[in-house]
């Protein structure tokens, strides 16, 4: 598939099979009370987004987008705390409803500085089972891969203005490149002073909360 079939029909089908994906998790999540979920979201790439792409990796012409394109289509999965993520991450729900084809985590390169990503997430590359795509109505998806990102909601919010500043950055020289620089190193700069340290706060209230509401129960049945 080159970069015209995608964005003449493939798009549709992307967003049809991420929109699929994302009502499988959400129906998932919700069957375990212990995982906390703000919100699920999907998406197939935006032709503009995917130019973008295949322009930076110089590869533009490329027949075989559908293998070499990871992100085709997309869901985030929005978790209150870090907890939430590790317990659904654990929890097999990924393993029992998708195959797993990759899983990687992305973390700060180097939390010391202002240098390097601050970007935060666990990202899997998945796929519907077999027994699924067995079923007619999924049968049209055989072959289609779809990136699952798993996030706090500050990760998140953080991660989307960081996305927008990127993407919409304008060509600039001089004073313009060095304010917009600036903006930058503002953005570090939140996720170091305020979102890291409230991240950990939020984590440790609902720990205790946790443990204040198990000890209580313990109490209450006298153990």
């Amino acid at each position: 598939m080159d970069f015209d079939t995608y964005e003449r029909k493939a798009i549709f089908k992307y967003a049809e099979f991420a929109e699929m994906a994302s009502k499988i998790l959400t129906v998932g999540i919700a069957s375990d009370p212990s995982l906390r979920l703000q919100q699920v979201q999907a998406r197939a790439k935006s032709s503009k987004s995917l130019k973008k792409k295949l322009l930076a990796k110089k590869n533009f012409d490329t027949l075989n987008l559908e293998n070499e394109i990871k992100d085709l289509a997309g869901c985030r999965a929005i978790f209150y705390t870090n907890s939430d993520v590790t317990r659904f991450v654990h929890s097999g729900l990924i393993q029992d409803n998708f195959e797993v084809l990759e899983a990687r985590l992305h973390y700060p390169k180097n939390d010391e500085s202002n240098d390097g990503s601050l970007y935060i997430s666990q990202h899997f590359v998945l796929k519907f089972r077999p027994e699924r795509l067995a079923l007619i109505e999924y049968a049209h998806f055989s072959n289609m891969r779809f990136e699952l990102q798993i996030q706090t909601i500050l990760n998140h919010a953080w991660s989307e203005m960081e996305h927008d500043i990127g993407y919409k950055q304008p060509t600039l020289d001089g004073f313009g490149e060095e304010f917009f620089n600036s903006i930058n190193m503002r953005l570090k700069k939140i996720m170091h002073t305020y979102l890291l340290p409230a991240g950990y706060e939020f984590q440790k209230v609902a720990s205790d909360f946790e443990r204040l509401v198990s000890g209580k129960k313990l109490f209450d049945e006298n153990v």
